[in-house]
C-alpha cells in the first residue's frame, strides 16, 4: 500500500483487525508484518493514536519516482533506436556496470 502510494507519508495505517480481515489473514500476520515494517522505518507507532507513514518511506517513494521516469525515457530512447528490450537491457546492464568500475570522484 505504501510503495503503490496508496498510503502517503505521515498518514495512518489500517488497524491490524481492519487489514487482516482485508487480507484474509490472521491479526497476528498483520501484527508482526507491522512490527518488521517499524523496525525498518518505514512505520512509525504512536502511541494511543495508532501506526502511521514515516517520513522515510517519502524518501523510498521519491527513489522510485525517479527510477521509474529515467526508466521510461529510457525505454523510449530504445524504442525510437529500434531496439528490442533484450538489447536495450544488456546495454543498461552493462552501463551500470561500468558505473560502478569507475572512482568515486567521477560518479559523485
Amino acid at each position: 500500500m505504501i510503495s503503490s502510494r496508496a498510503l502517503r507519508c505521515g498518514q495512518a495505517a489500517p488497524s491490524v483487525r481492519k487489514l487482516a480481515e482485508a487480507l484474509g489473514v490472521t491479526p497476528a500476520t498483520v501484527d508482526r508484518a507491522y512490527r518488521d515494517l517499524i523496525a525498518a522505518g518505514v512505520l512509525v507507532a504512536k502511541r494511543g493514536r495508532g501506526t502511521f507513514v514515516s517520513e522515510r518511506a517519502r524518501t523510498n517513494s521519491d527513489r522510485e519516482t525517479a527510477l521509474e521516469e529515467a526508466a521510461i525515457h529510457f525505454a523510449e530512447v530504445a524504442r525510437t533506436l529500434g531496439a528490442p528490450i533484450d538489447e536495450a537491457n544488456s546495454e543498461l546492464v552493462a552501463a551500470y556496470g561500468r558505473l560502478s568500475e569507475e572512482p568515486a570522484s567521477v560518479q559523485a
